[in-house]
């Protein structure tokens, strides 16, 4: 996958990474917390939508707190939708229990 990166130090990082969950919960408050802007540079008059990286919560912020990451976005965005399509199929099964214990 990566020819230049030798393959135990992929595994490495790999298991140290599965052992560090996002728990639901604060993936949906980050969510929450994110208040989407639209606005223009000032070199350009182009209108554009983003984030005001002061205002963003520190899950997504760069340290400096003068940028985001977008790959940390979208693993929240991941969470919250696995956690949402969860819900749906505990709904849908409620929903079809009912259905049959008429």
């Amino acid at each position: 996958m990566y020819p230049h990166v030798p393959e135990q130090i992929i595994e490495t990082l790999a298991s140290a990474l599965r052992s560090m969950g996002l728990a639901a919960d604060q993936a949906l408050e980050t969510l929450a917390a994110l208040a989407p802007v639209t606005f223009k540079y000032k070199a350009d008059d182009e209108a554009h939508v983003g984030f005001i990286a002061e205002d963003v919560p520190d899950l997504v912020a760069t340290k400096d707190r003068k940028g985001l990451s977008a790959m940390d976005i979208v693993a929240v965005l991941a969470k919250v939708v696995q956690e949402q399509q969860a819900q749906i199929e505990r709904l849908k099964a409620e929903v079809e229990a009912g259905l049959a214990n008429r």
